[in-house]
């Protein structure tokens, strides 16, 4: 199974969520010291940052969006505290309730849900709140994926349209403000307008969801109406995800409704019947556990500890799954909300967190050889040493670089580009490493007439005659008022007696240096990098205003000299 296919869109990153602890313990019915809470949490995979009067500060990690708000915390724990075991409960009816849905190119799909008899007050729709938009950031690639509303189910007409509008034809009061605006107004006046309109526009139009009246719920995916939102009086929560996949809309919308659920008497869902969409069966997995299966030998094979299939069962409840004895294995029925589990592997690491990992037994792994630092690793740190005792300063540039750079300094050739860059000035790997410390020259201008001495180890690549090559490289580059070659050659000549080598230059040719001032670097024939004044024409055009000798040498080759010695 390729797992990495299914995990394409998760973030990779640590979410931070805060929340009052007495709302914790409300939810979970249990009060907490400092010490018990920070065990607990830690328990979840998350770390507590810090608690500041009774407001909690934790890290999630990123496979956990059911615990990007409190609600989806204090579910975890009732179950690793043995308080409540096994699948949340839940109760879904037949509505009457009935959404239509037109054409929307771009935005296709639309899953939504009402959850009944919700108990909110500040601090309850604070953390929805949190939800909705920690998950546009993270799951969501900041609404491009899926877009979150939450409503008050009271105060709407069914049945319910969504729809592509006219931006002009759009009228409503957006979230937060007091007065009725069109759409192309709410792109053009408002913050969210400002940052997703172009996420919502489609040939002058946008998508939104309409009552039965002709009222705009919300325009998608910038802004909810002020008019619908949910206060401390709602009781019904009208929850609607939209986006342009199904799988990323249904994910989104299987945790909030789970989340909003913990906040419900009666644990009550209405699924109002969608008309206009080929995906309706889809609902079902709103509420519908998915099966695997997972064996005690499979517990031991991957983590080295025994457990019996009663012990595996009851630490699958703590963590919230269903788990029933056969034969030879053990079926598990997973909680829809928890998206993350893929492979009986996630099962395994939630047996392992309900047992705790501090219960299984340490041991020494049986280790055939010895470590020991690279070779190259330890070259790389006697150059730092070495330049810097040289009197070189240190750049740490990064492999990526600007094609633009490399090309006015010639060194393009089996340039190998990214095909999405985030930037212009980092849209290729670098084919060598003296362009950039030229760049870091340019920058530095002010400096240069008093000398300069700059250099940079790391890797470059390029592409040769269909073979991709990656190689470990140093560069160093000299400017001042009156630089030549020699200031160059003198210090690599040096560096290298430094190790034991006696270096040859041979009169050489490379693009963006002087031809009549160029050199090979040679050590027993091998040729292990080059030096040279920089050409004119690539200074005049970086605006650089002083000579500048460049040298870059192939640490790797370099290596398999020294270890021939």
């Amino acid at each position: 199974m390729d797992l990495g296919a299914e995990r394409h869109y998760l973030s990779n990153s640590m979410t931070v969520i805060t929340f009052r602890k007495w709302d914790l313990e409300r939810l979970v019915g249990v009060s907490f010291t400092e010490e018990r809470l920070r065990e607990l949490l830690n328990k979840m995979k998350g770390e507590l940052e810090e608690i500041r009067r009774d407001e909690v500060k934790l890290e999630v990690t990123h496979d956990r969006p059911d615990m990007f708000s409190v609600e989806g915390v204090a579910r975890a724990a009732k179950g690793l505290l043995d308080i409540e075991l096994g699948l949340p409960r839940l109760e879904v009816r037949e509505s009457a309730y009935r959404m239509i849905i037109d054409k929307v190119p771009h935005r296709p799909y639309v899953v939504t849900c009402v959850v009944r008899n919700v108990e909110l007050d500040d601090e309850a729709i604070r953390q929805l709140m949190q939800l909705q938009e920690k998950l546009h950031q993270t799951y969501g690639r900041d609404r491009r994926l899926f877009a979150i509303g939450l409503y008050d189910a009271a105060k709407i007409k069914f049945p319910i349209r969504y729809t592509l509008m006219k931006l002009d034809d759009i009228r409503y009061r957006p979230l937060g403000s007091d007065k009725m605006l069109s759409g192309r107004e709410v792109l053009l006046e408002t913050e969210k307008g400002k940052l997703y309109g172009d996420l919502a526009v489609h040939d002058g139009s946008a998508p939104v969801i309409l009552d039965s009246d002709g009222n705009v719920l919300v325009m998608v995916p910038v802004l909810n109406s002020e008019d619908y939102k949910i206060t401390e009086d709602t009781r019904d929560v009208l929850i609607d995800v939209t986006g342009p996949q199904l799988k990323h809309v249904l994910d989104a919308a299987k945790v909030v409704m789970y989340n909003v659920l913990e906040r419900s008497k009666s644990r009550c869902v209405l699924v109002p019947m969608l008309e206009g969409a080929d995906y309706g069966d889809k609902l079902k997995e709103l509420y519908t556990p998915q099966t695997l299966t997972v064996a005690p030998e499979d517990v031991d094979e991957l983590a080295g500890i025994e457990l019996s299939k009663r012990d595996i069962i009851h630490y699958l409840a703590m963590c919230r799954h269903d788990a029933t004895e056969l034969e030879d294995t053990i079926e598990v029925k997973v909680a829809p909300y928890r998206i993350n589990v893929l492979h009986k592997v996630d099962l395994i690491e939630d047996i392992l967190i309900a047992h705790g990992y501090d219960n299984i037994p340490r041991e020494l792994p049986s280790q055939p050889v010895t470590g020991s630092i690279l070779y190259t690793t330890r070259l790389v740190d006697s150059l730092r040493e070495l330049l810097r005792g040289l009197g070189f300063s240190e750049l740490l540039n990064y492999a990526l670089t600007s094609k633009k750079l490399l090309s006015l300094a010639k060194t393009d050739s089996g340039l190998i580009e990214l095909l999405n860059p985030r930037s212009e000035l980092y849209n290729c790997i670098r084919t060598a490493i003296w362009p950039q410390l030229l760049e870091t020259i340019r920058q530095n201008e002010k400096y240069v007439a008093d000398g300069l001495k700059v250099f940079d180890l790391g890797e470059i690549a390029y592409v040769r005659e269909g073979e991709v090559s990656c190689e470990l490289h140093a560069a160093l580059a000299v400017t001042g008022l009156e630089i030549t070659l020699t200031d160059i050659l003198v210090p690599v000549k040096t560096l290298l007696r430094q190790l034991g080598l006696s270096p040859r230059f041979r009169r050489s040719s490379l693009p963006g240096l002087i031809p009549e001032r160029t050199a090979s670097i040679v050590i027993n024939e091998a040729e292990i990098g080059y030096a040279g004044e920089v050409h004119p024409e690539v200074l005049t055009e970086m605006e650089i205003y002083y000579p500048v000798a460049v040298c870059e040498l192939n640490l790797d080759r370099l290596a398999r000299v020294l270890a021939g010695k």
